[in-house]
């Protein structure tokens, strides 16, 4: 009895192929940071991040050995995507104290805001 794979016969090993529907192996391997990594990412300290993570505001640490831990690369990404930035509209006591030391400025920032 002969075996074909994809229509090829066994003398063929090398050509052996997979029919299309098959598709790409799925990836189960995930990119992990260690905490030093995470502090520059993020800009906190080990410290906030613990209390982040028992509130369940951080994504979890894995345990990757008996003395070392890590987070996974995109879990974090997703979290600092979902920061919200600071900045936007300035108060208008900080904007009276820069009309007054950047008049000149002061006047194109508005006038690009009217635009």
């Amino acid at each position: 009895m002969t075996i074909t794979i994809g229509g090829l016969e066994p003398s063929q090993p090398d050509r052996y192929v997979l029919p299309a529907f098959y598709g790409p192996l799925p990836m189960t391997t995930k990119n992990i940071l260690r905490r030093k990594a995470v502090l520059a990412k993020t800009g906190l300290s080990s410290v906030t991040i613990w209390r982040l993570e028992k509130a369940g505001r951080f994504p979890r640490r894995i345990q990757l050995g008996s003395n070392s831990v890590g987070w996974v690369a995109e879990e974090v990404d997703a979290w600092v995507q979902q920061r919200q930035r600071v900045g936007g509209k300035q108060s208008s006591a900080n904007q009276a104290m820069f009309a007054k030391i950047f008049p000149s400025l002061m006047e194109m920032l508005t006038e690009l805001e009217r635009r």
